[in-house]
């Protein structure tokens, strides 16, 4: 079976990927006018004469490169003169100069344009696609498809992966490393708000805020019955995809620091890991070093800094014991077994494994900060936070100790959220003290109000420091 990584744009990286017996690595640049399923902040900075020079090397090492234009959504560019002209502009640069011998679509317009434009060209219908049946496949192949992702959700429905492949003898992929959601309500949108963030034309400079991988550790940390029914392949199993027909495995790892991406790459290889097997799938939980991201341009200082905190705010260390897992497949494998129709209702086998298999973090204190950080993230969003809807009351004054007490009670809200949630407050204790006819902000209009704006993952921190007031009426 062939092996297909993802690309660090580093030359002692592809050269050890090359050692493994990877077949073909696959990247893009980090925003182009077409994009791509990936936001640019969570891709390496590379120039056009740098991959180009990237892809030499790559191919003196005897693998392939495929370049990914998986965009969802292209914005409706590609019905006007200007996009038209851009699409062929970028089509023609990654045909023509970086020489990559795959091109990796989502959108069926594009694809079609890259069939006739280049009829030679090797084209992957990609994951994002979410290609679950022979219909579906039918389609893609129409398209001009020669490479086939199936959907990830269908990697243990290996009835729908049979008929697959006794339809078609298309090359078949799967991603083997991944832990997205099973029937992941957030999958969609997630690759639209990385494809909307990855345009070099975004109104936003590429800023984007991860609501879907918050939300997707939060609920995976907190119930790891999600972990095992998500779609992972383990490195023992890959000879079952394999005597499937399964021509391609694919692992996820170009938006990973490049350590972990090489200890993922090295497991399937050598189709054999011994320890925790969440070190090598993503994303449950997981850290960037400020080291392996590189810096947005447009962005105001504060921003990043922002984004670098999140992005290494401390994960809880969940263990999940792979040796536990040795044969756990042929549950699934099972005459009758259906996951769509007996999930929860009739079959409970994820819950029970993942009783037996995961270990929570033994770090309590670490693991709630996490959990409460997520739920402050996701707080923020859909309580709409940046918007304008509380407005400070004109002549309104502190009482200067009420102040100090106040600006006390932030420091339980995470840095990156504190501006916001002392506009937010400030304005909800003034307009407390308006109500009470009072030009004064005192501390029943302080308490009340930070407590009125504090998400349930907070409340714990917030009482200890409102301990003194438990006597009164205004904690309850």
């Amino acid at each position: 079976m062939e092996m297909t990584v993802g690309t660090k744009w580093e030359e002692g990286y592809v050269r050890k990927l090359a050692q493994m017996g990877v077949n073909m690595v696959y990247g893009s640049l980090r925003e182009s006018a077409i994009g791509n399923a990936r936001a640019s902040a969570v891709l390496p900075e590379v120039s056009k004469e740098e991959a180009v020079k990237h892809v030499e090397l790559v191919h003196s090492l005897g693998m392939r490169f495929g370049y990914t234009l998986n965009s969802p959504c292209l914005g409706n560019m590609e019905f006007t003169a200007k996009g038209q002209n851009r699409i062929l502009e970028e089509l023609d640069f990654i045909y023509h100069e970086l020489k990559a011998d795959q091109v990796i679509i989502t959108v069926p317009s594009l694809m079609e344009i890259v069939r006739k434009r280049f009829p030679d060209w090797e084209i992957k219908a990609s994951i994002v696609n979410q290609i679950s049946t022979v219909e579906s496949v039918r389609s893609f192949i129409e398209l001009g498809a020669d490479v086939i992702v199936i959907d990830n959700n269908n990697n243990r429905k290996f009835k729908v992966i049979e008929a697959i492949r006794s339809f078609t003898d298309k090359k078949l992929e799967v991603l083997a490393n991944d832990s997205c959601l099973l029937d992941c309500p957030y999958k969609n949108y997630h690759y639209n708000i990385s494809a909307h963030s990855s345009r070099d034309d975004d109104p936003l400079d590429k800023w984007f805020v991860d609501y879907c991988v918050m939300k997707c550790m939060k609920e995976k940390c907190t119930n790891p019955e999600l972990i095992i029914k998500s779609s992972f392949i383990r490195p023992e199993d890959v000879g079952i995809y394999e005597d499937l027909g399964i021509d391609v495995l694919k692992i996820n790892t170009r938006h990973m620091p490049a350590d972990w991406g090489l200890r993922a790459v090295k497991a399937y290889a050598d189709r054999s890991y011994d320890g925790n097997l969440l070190d090598i799938i993503c994303p449950v939980a997981m850290t960037f070093p400020e080291e392996s991201l590189s810096k947005m341009e447009g962005w105001k200082e504060e921003s990043w800094a922002q984004f670098i905190y999140s992005m290494n705010f401390p994960t809880p260390e969940m263990y999940l014991d792979n040796r536990k897992l040795d044969g756990f497949l042929e549950h699934y494998r099972k005459e009758g077994h259906d996951c769509d129709s007996m999930c929860g209702i009739s079959c409970n086998y994820c819950k029970e494994l993942a009783d037996k298999t995961v270990t929570p973090d033994p770090d309590r204190q670490r693991y709630e900060n996490y959990v409460n950080f997520m739920e402050e993230g996701i707080d923020n969003i859909i309580q709409c936070s940046l918007a304008d809807e509380n407005t400070a009351v004109q002549g309104t004054k502190w009482d200067e100790a009420i102040r100090s007490e106040y600006e006390d009670l932030l420091t339980i809200v995470p840095w990156m959220f504190r501006s916001i949630a002392q506009k937010k407050t400030t304005a909800k204790a003034e307009q407390f003290a308006a109500a009470r006819k009072s030009a004064v902000v005192e501390a029943e209009d302080m308490v009340k109000a930070v407590y009125s704006e504090t998400p349930n993952g907070s409340m714990k921190k917030l009482m200890a420091k409102l301990e003194k007031y438990r006597h009164t009426s205004l904690v309850e």
